[in-house]
């Protein structure tokens, strides 16, 4: 039953494997699945990654982000980089108090 909603089950029957494209395309491909517009894609798309980056050793993150072609997927770990400046602040904040 469809409610219109994008679900795990939904993406994983339609994944597509081993194409490759460019930061356009695959915003292009979240916003079609998503059915939302370009910087709700893009921030649905870097939350994901943030989650992930939560999750998994920080050398996982590493090993995705090298495996990507261009620097514009570099936009893609945004969330997990403003989290990370976050984290050192308090770091230093709490080494100097």
């Amino acid at each position: 039953m469809s409610n219109g909603r994008l679900t795990s089950r939904t993406f994983l029957k339609s994944a597509d494997h081993g194409q490759r494209f460019d930061w356009d395309e695959f915003v292009d491909r979240v916003c079609d699945r998503a059915d939302v517009e370009e910087s709700d894609a893009v921030f649905y798309a870097q939350a994901i990654v943030a989650l992930v980056g939560d999750l998994v050793p920080r050398s996982e993150l590493d090993d995705v982000r090298n495996s990507l072609p261009d620097e514009e997927f570099d936009n893609l770990f945004g969330l997990v980089s403003e989290e990370e400046r976050f984290e050192q602040g308090s770091e230093r904040r709490e080494r100097t108090n």
